[in-house]
């Protein structure tokens, strides 16, 4: 077997680090924006699902239940993810909070 065949390198050219730069380049800016964009609300349909889930009944244990199956079924974790994405960049922006007109 040829010696040269047995330990071949793939060679790596300036316009593939350069191309890989500009990849890891936009990765950080666009992961950085994201993180540093710092736009909290209140938060407003998950607290509002919480205390309907806290005043629902007297007993902690029937509260306890409900928690536990809304969030097997997942209504904790969609009205969280509604109120980071949508509604807290609405509130934001706007300056109100639109939840509180349909509470």
């Amino acid at each position: 077997m040829n010696e040269v065949s047995k330990y071949s390198y793939k060679l790596i050219y300036p316009y593939q680090v350069i191309k890989f730069m500009k990849k890891m380049t936009i990765c950080i800016a666009l992961s950085t924006s994201i993180l540093f964009l710092s736009c909290l609300g209140s938060f407003s349909a998950f607290n509002g699902l919480k205390d309907w889930n806290n005043d629902l009944t007297d007993n902690k244990f029937v509260n306890n239940l409900v928690f536990l199956g809304l969030n097997i079924i997942p209504f904790y974790g969609l009205f969280f993810f509604g109120d980071v994405i949508v509604f807290n960049i609405i509130e934001f922006w706007s300056g109100s909070n639109r939840i509180y007109l349909f509470l």
